[in-house]
Parts: C-alpha cells; sequence; structure tokens
C-alpha cells in the first residue's frame, strides 16, 4: 500500500529493517551465523543500519530521499540525522513517535520504574551489558538496551521525551519534518493534543492527527500515505 500511495506520485519506495527487527533471529554471512533482532540490538548501532541502505540507494542514483520512520524506529530516525547529518535526506517523515521511556514509566509506576533502572544500571557496570533479560511487560532485551530504555539520560531516550522541556534532538532537525500521530496509539500517555503542542513549541513540523486509528494506522494507511505523498511531493518539483 505505501508502495502503491508513492509510486503514483512518480517516487521510488525502498523498505528496509534494522538488525533490531524481530526479537532473535539468524543472519547468515560469509563469516557464519550470526544471531540479531531486538535482544542484541544496540540502539547507536541502528544508525550504521540506515547509513548502509541510504548510501545503497545513492549508488542506485538516487538524489532526493525522505527519510520514514515508523514507532521505534522514529527514535533510530532522528539518532541517524543527528549522527551523519547528510545532505541527500530532504525530508523526515516519523510515524507513530512515541515516547518508550515515559510510556514504560507510566506502565509500572514511579517506584517499580526507579527500582528496574537502578537493578539494569548495576548489571552494566557489573559487565553483564550482552546478557539477555525478559521484563514482564516490556519483553526480552539485553542488559544495555533496557538500561538505555529506562535511562533518562541516555541517547536513546533523549531522541524523543516529549517530557523534556528542551527535546535537542528534535530541535536540531533541519529538514522539513512530518509527525503523524494516530489517535488512538495504544503507547501513548498524553492526549494527541499534547504531543501536538510540544512538537509545535520545539520544531517547525507538520503534524498530523490521523482519527480512529490505533499505533499501526490499521485501516488507515491509504489516508496515511496520501498524506506523506502529498508532503513530499515539492522535492519533485
Amino acid at each position: 500500500m505505501a508502495a502503491n500511495a508513492l509510486t503514483k506520485k512518480g517516487m521510488s519506495f525502498f523498505a528496509i529493517n534494522t538488525r533490531g527487527a524481530g526479537i532473535i533471529r539468524r543472519y547468515y554471512s560469509k563469516k557464519g551465523t550470526v544471531l540479531v533482532g531486538r535482544a542484541f540490538e544496540k540502539f547507536e548501532d541502528s544508525a550504521l543500519d540506515i547509513k548502509g541502505a541510504v548510501d545503497f540507494v545513492r549508488q542506485l542514483g538516487y538524489t532526493k530521499i525522505v527519510l520514514i520512520g515508523h514507532s521505534y524506529g522514529c527514535q533510530k530516525s532522528i539518532y541517524y540525522i543527528s549522527k551523519f547529518k547528510q545532505n541527500h535526506i530532504k525530508m523526515l517523515v516519523l510515524l507513530s513517535p512515541i515516547d518508550t521511556h515515559n510510556y514504560l514509566k507510566n506502565k509500572f509506576g514511579e517506584n517499580k520504574f526507579a527500582k528496574m533502572h537502578r537493578y539494569y544500571k548495576k548489571l552494566v557496570k557489573q559487565g553483564q551489558g550482552d546478557k539477555l533479560v525478559y521484563e514482564k511487560g516490556v519483553g526480552i532485551f539485553n542488559v544495555v538496551t533496557l538500561d538505555e530504555l529506562l535511562d533518562p539520560k541516555s541517547r536513546l531516550v533523549m531522541t524523543l521525551n516529549y517530557n523534556l522541556k528542551n527535546m535537542c534532538y528534535v530541535k536540531s532537525i533541519k529538514l522539513p519534518t512530518l509527525f503523524a500521530i494516530a489517535e488512538n496509539d495504544e503507547f501513548l500517555v498524553e492526549s494527541t493534543g499534547y504531543y501536538k503542542t510540544k512538537i509545535k513549541s520545539q520544531i517547525n513540523a507538520d503534524v498530523y492527527i490521523i482519527k480512529k486509528s490505533d499505533h499501526s494506522f490499521t485501516g488507515k494507511l491509504d489516508k496515511v500515505f496520501t498524506k506523506i505523498s502529498n508532503f513530499v511531493a515539492p522535492i519533485l518539483d
């Protein structure tokens, strides 16, 4: 559906996964089998995956690139933009840009959340960052990534934390940017109005609220990608 909506406007569409796609997967390389997936991913490594995909598209001859991230991919996209600042990225689209840190804090409550943070920070200091753990209500992660999700000062959290007075990573975006927020996103803590106001206070971006939609835009993808295709159309001129 995404490809159809964009190609009708004369655009190409290239979908990718970062190494954190899925929970645990086997990746077959020349050096042998490697386990990848969310359970093994380090947040900052995701920028390398995006860069690899962008470099590949550039080698095919494309010079006007729009980066689109969904959910956790929004944090990854923002971090990638801040790290590499590549001029060939012309626009940024963030779909269901949720604040995972504050969602978890709201889910578990302040006391349990703080206890979890202390526990996983201790494991990291003990050199157990690569250890896989299961946290009920969160899933399977390596200790480093789980600690990053809980730490308000981590790069992962800083990229998209709506409770920050100064959302420095969002403010640093210099590209035309579209935020698409689902009205009934199950991972939202505040109202969509709160998020729209917060985003507008940080950056001159388009904020689109998709009515009666869940986190995955079930039944609303046609509207979402029509909006995206209209948003990015000016770069074709």
